[in-house]
């Protein structure tokens, strides 16, 4: 399986975010259950629980005379909303 670097973001105002590697593209409405290992390391609670509420892709076009960017620039933020932020 093939995998592509992303970036895990809360939507929250200087919410936490995560650099990841994702085998597929999480939809608007999917959860998700992340282990953060630096969140660990840092005596913070490793387990998160998201819900998708946007993903954004930021690209690069290729510039026929310039090859330092003839490979493009693709980067994923999948934006999340913290579940246990809504949990009473």
């Amino acid at each position: 399986m093939s995998t592509f670097k992303a970036l895990i973001t809360e939507a929250e105002k200087n919410g936490a975010y995560y650099r990841v590697k994702l085998g597929c593209l999480p939809r608007e409405g999917d959860r998700i259950t992340l282990h953060s290992f630096v969140d660990a390391k840092n005596g913070d609670d490793p387990h998160h629980a998201y819900e998708v509420v946007g993903v954004v892709h930021e690209i690069h076009d290729i510039p026929e005379d310039d090859p330092k960017h003839a490979d493009g620039y693709h980067v994923v933020t999948v934006i999340v909303k913290d579940l246990s932020k809504s949990l009473p």
